[in-house]
């Protein structure tokens, strides 16, 4: 707030100047006195645009965001060969890894055989109680979304059994608030309801690893949703 003020300050001090220019230069010049409104207004606008362009800069910094992968897919094949340790956290995951023809699903089918990372997949639990709501946000009915998260728990075990990929499921009763995927020393975050305009790999956030960065708070949610839910995945759909 206090940063806000300063800028309301120095705004209010700029047009201050600015009025006393624009008005010694239309006594001087004849110029249109509208000029005496409209310059002021152009500061003060530009001042408060600023101040939040600055804002989103530095929260993004803070958080660890360094780019925006809006509608645009990112290279999962080599981010997933490279990783050690893959965590990811779905809502119903419907059109990650619930088909055998989803772009997370096929990813992990094409890992090299010699790859020896560990993949912890958490889904949403298809009798948790607040997957009505969820489903309501999705704009889809209630059983899809069970079916989708029993779908995911299938493909996992499908993964594990038929091609060997060293891959874990659970699932989750919480509700979920994001759906984030983290790889080694980055990831990527959006929120996990978008219904039929969601589009695989889309409307993501890419973040960096780092202390006290949004990579590392939803490392720590992670780990502690697993500890819950996945040492034994009592959790997961019977």
């Amino acid at each position: 707030m206090t940063s806000l003020i300063r800028e309301i300050a120095v705004s209010i001090i700029a047009s201050i100047v600015t009025i006393a220019l624009t008005a010694a230069a239309t006594y001087f010049y004849s110029l249109n006195p509208l000029v005496l409104v409209v310059l002021p207004l152009t500061v003060v606008l530009i001042s408060v645009v600023y101040y939040y362009v600055r804002k989103y800069y530095s929260v993004c910094k803070v958080l660890g965001v360094k780019c925006v992968s809006d509608k645009k897919k990112e290279p999962r094949d080599k981010h997933f060969a490279t990783s050690r340790d893959v965590r990811v956290l779905l809502g119903r995951g419907g059109a990650v890894l619930g088909t055998d023809t989803d772009p997370l699903y096929l990813t992990l089918r094409r890992l090299p055989s010699d790859w020896s990372g560990r993949i912890r997949v958490l889904v949403e639990d298809p009798k948790s109680e607040h997957l009505e709501d969820h489903a309501q946000e999705l704009g889809l009915d209630m059983e899809t979304v069970r079916s989708q998260c029993r779908s995911v728990m299938n493909n996992i075990k499908r993964l594990k059994d038929n091609y060997h990929i060293n891959i874990e499921g659970a699932c989750y009763k919480t509700k979920p608030f994001l759906r984030f995927t983290l790889f080694d020393d980055f990831g990527f975050f959006s929120y996990p309801a978008w219904g039929s305009k969601y589009e695989p790999f889309s409307y993501q956030l890419r973040i960096q690893k780092g202390k006290k960065t949004m990579y590392d708070a939803l490392s720590v949610y992670f780990e502690q949703m697993w500890d819950r839910y996945g040492s034994d995945q009592k959790g997961a759909a019977k």
